[in-house]
């Protein structure tokens, strides 16, 4: 029983974002209660099994980075114009990082196996996109073609289709990784369904940040696959490979342009055309940026202090602030690490990533055959997809997205631990 212990704490953290919320008004809150509660269920089984942490230095590289910049964020708290704003959001902070370090220190990455880790990314996949999907099922498609406009019914458990949409994207690499994985052919028709279902969500919920991810994880899947057939000459498998993905988003695409309005904003082809430096929201993110670097460039040694860059921004912004709509955040989270705990902090935050790409990259390079380089080039690619909303939104202080993190960092962890073994065997 208490060897399965570690099991329960991670499925627990998996499925945190399904905890219910009882009518709250802010579901990121309850959220981090749930997250602090498995935090402390994790730390007495750390203590009931006393295990410690691998040597290995590049190993643990992503944990030092990140405790390094912990330290960094509680001394940026002096600066802050608004300490309880501040200290609330080194607990959030805190919370995932123990959560990190209780991945390596239970021993995660050994305990399950990597299929196991994809199941229950399945199942909170499945669960997310039923909540999404339900009410144009339930109340759209029934009466009427879908318009952009019914986008914000589909927001899902997390009641923002951004942040839906993020976290569904991310895994779609996964599951794909999972299908590619599974000899049981039952399991592989589920999976495909569940891809179907998963793109066909993305484009109902016409978020172009995840419009973006999703082309270019099936351009770096395909570029890498061709490759592959270029040098193997392996025409059944690459035929396999290829149509076979194409057949899932070609239906997924089919049953999306049939059921939207003709020429609406919904059209992938709209949604697309308008990422342009033209576009409102292109232009108010850009505009929160010039903001943020200016500041960090006129002020480079006096950072704002974490989570006070709300504060800081409202003046910043104040001759295009309409109504109560302020700018929470920059919508980049690094460049709000940059100004909120100076460039030590920034450093410290990109290097943590920088170093799991490293990781994986390294990982890529070393292996030989195609099936276990295409499962890693999937983790790096859900990576991928967390640093594309990184970079246009704020996943940081988002639950549901860190908690997709922590299962990627696992995922890495994972491959990482399984090529040391197999070097050392």
């Amino acid at each position: 029983m208490i060897k399965s212990l570690p099991k329960i704490y991670f499925s627990l953290l998996v499925l945190s974002p399904l905890v219910p919320r009882f009518d709250t008004a802010d579901v990121i809150a309850a959220d981090y209660i749930a997250l602090t509660i498995i935090a402390i269920f994790g730390v007495l089984i750390l203590i009931i099994q006393k295990e410690t942490i691998s040597s290995d230095i590049k190993f643990k590289a992503p944990l030092i980075l990140i405790f390094s910049f912990l330290i960094i964020s509680l001394i940026s708290i002096s600066f802050s114009l608004n300490k309880v704003t501040a200290l609330i959001s080194f607990i959030k902070l805190l919370v995932i990082v123990v959560h990190l370090y209780l991945i390596y220190a239970l021993r995660i990455y050994k305990l399950l196996s990597i299929n196991h880790i994809l199941s229950l990314c399945s199942v909170l996949l499945l669960i997310e996109i039923f909540y999404s999907l339900y009410p144009l099922y339930n109340e759209i498609l029934p009466v009427r073609k879908y318009e952009y406009r019914f986008s914000t019914f589909l927001t899902g458990i997390e009641g923002n289709r951004n942040i839906t949409a993020a976290s569904i994207v991310l895994k779609i690499p996964l599951v794909m990784l999972y299908f590619f994985r599974s000899n049981n052919n039952y399991l592989k028709y589920l999976l495909g369904t569940l891809l179907i279902f998963a793109i066909t969500n993305i484009f109902f919920l016409s978020s172009r940040a995840a419009l973006l991810s999703l082309l270019l994880v099936l351009a770096v899947y395909y570029s890498h696959t061709i490759l592959e057939f270029i040098r193997e000459k392996n025409f059944k498998f690459f035929i396999k490979r290829i149509f076979l993905l194409f057949a899932i988003i070609a239906s997924s695409y089919i049953y999306f342009s049939y059921n939207i309005l003709e020429n609406n904003r919904a059209s992938i082809q709209s949604r697309v055309s308008s990422i342009s430096s033209t576009d409102e929201s292109a232009t108010q993110r850009l505009r929160f940026y010039r903001q943020a670097f200016g500041y960090f460039i006129e002020f480079p040694l006096k950072p704002v202090g974490l989570g006070n860059w709300k504060l800081y921004s409202i003046d910043l912004d104040k001759d295009k602030i309409y109504s109560y709509v302020i700018p929470y955040v920059v919508h980049n989270d690094f460049l709000e690490i940059l100004v909120e705990t100076s460039l030590i902090g920034f450093l410290l935050y990109s290097g943590f990533f920088l170093i799991l790409i490293y990781m994986i990259y390294g990982l890529y390079l070393k292996q030989k055959d195609f099936n276990i380089k295409t499962e890693i080039l999937l983790v790096g690619m859900a990576l991928f997809c967390y640093l594309v909303d990184a970079n246009l939104n704020f996943p940081l202080y988002r639950p549901l997205m860190q908690v997709n993190l922590l299962l990627v960092i696992t995922l890495v962890l994972s491959y990482f631990n399984l090529m040391s073994d197999e070097k050392n065997a």
